[in-house]
Parts: C-alpha cells; sequence; structure tokens
C-alpha cells in the first residue's frame, strides 16, 4: 500500500511493504524478483502527477542496482568517490523540475557492496538535491532502496536526510 501526502514545503510517501523488503522493492514492468511487485519510485510519480500535483520530475538512482522498474533516470557511473560526487552536481545542474526523487540506496558505501562513498557523500547528495530544488522551486523526496550493511545504514539514512534538510 502507497500513501502519498503533499505539503508546500514537501512530499512524503509513505510505503508499506512485507517487512523482508521494507523500503526496497525492485520491479520492473515485465519481471519481478523477492518480495518485489511494485516499484514505488514510479508509483509515487504516477500518483503525484495524476493528482495534479507535479508536471516533472527528476529521478536520482544512487543505488547500486540502479534503474530497477524506472526509464531516463539519472545514475552516476563513475568509481571515485569525489568524480560520483561531481558527477551528482552535474546531473542536478540547470534542473527545473516540480520535484527530484532520489531511490536512495546505501549500497555504494565504503563498508558495503559497492565500496565507494563515504557517509558524508550522502549529506553532500542530500544538501545538493535540496539545493536544486529550491532553484528550481521543487521539491524533493527519498525513498530508501539498497543498503545491506545494517551497521552504517543508519548513519548514510540520517547523512542524506540532514542533507535533504539544510
Amino acid at each position: 500500500m502507497m500513501k502519498v501526502v503533499f505539503h508546500k514545503d514537501f512530499y512524503q510517501v509513505y510505503t508499506f511493504e512485507p517487512a523482508a523488503e521494507a523500503g526496497r522493492m525492485e520491479a520492473s514492468s515485465y519481471s519481478s524478483w523477492g518480495f518485489c511487485y511494485f516499484n514505488n519510485m514510479a508509483i509515487a510519480l504516477v500518483v503525484l502527477r495524476q493528482e495534479g500535483l507535479i508536471s516533472t520530475a527528476l529521478v536520482l538512482d544512487i543505488d547500486l542496482h540502479f534503474g530497477d522498474g524506472t526509464v531516463n533516470i539519472h545514475n552516476p557511473s563513475e568509481r571515485s568517490r569525489e568524480e560520483y560526487v561531481r558527477q551528482v552536481g552535474h546531473i542536478l545542474s540547470g534542473v527545473q523540475v516540480d520535484l527530484i526523487g532520489i531511490s536512495a540506496g546505501f549500497d555504494n558505501h565504503i563498508d558495503d557492496w559497492g565500496g565507494l562513498l563515504e557517509t558524508e557523500d550522502y549529506f553532500s547528495i542530500g544538501t545538493m538535491v535540496r539545493q536544486t530544488a529550491r532553484a528550481s522551486g521543487g521539491g524533493c523526496f527519498a525513498i530508501l532502496e539498497g543498503g545491506y550493511n545494517h551497521d552504517v545504514l543508519g548513519h548514510n539514512v540520517a547523512a542524506l536526510i540532514d542533507g535533504l534538510s539544510s
């Protein structure tokens, strides 16, 4: 089940999924796997558009397994953390959309499968997204995607949220 709540300064997307896959729903139009039957990002954007709350959106997918079920997403592909964060800035430069959605995967962390980003990089990404959203008069939100090292996952999520709140 999904509920989308709109407020003048932010959007909140609440999802209710099987506990084994809380936050992570990898699905495409032709397949799904594990407990993944729906793509939360795609559903959220469709609902917001159908309700007339947005016309345009950008999806920034920072999950290691990017693009599952979304088309025309933007995913940094660099293999150095400095270049990765710089590429996020390049993707966001000049963007004029009603909403930026982050498919917020944390499996690119140095202590997770991707082995690339530090916790402070998620803060930087969140800050860049929030600044871009403000500059375009739009909003932003994130949906939890990957992140398999539970020792660092909470710190990474908090860093992104702090960046989005800055």
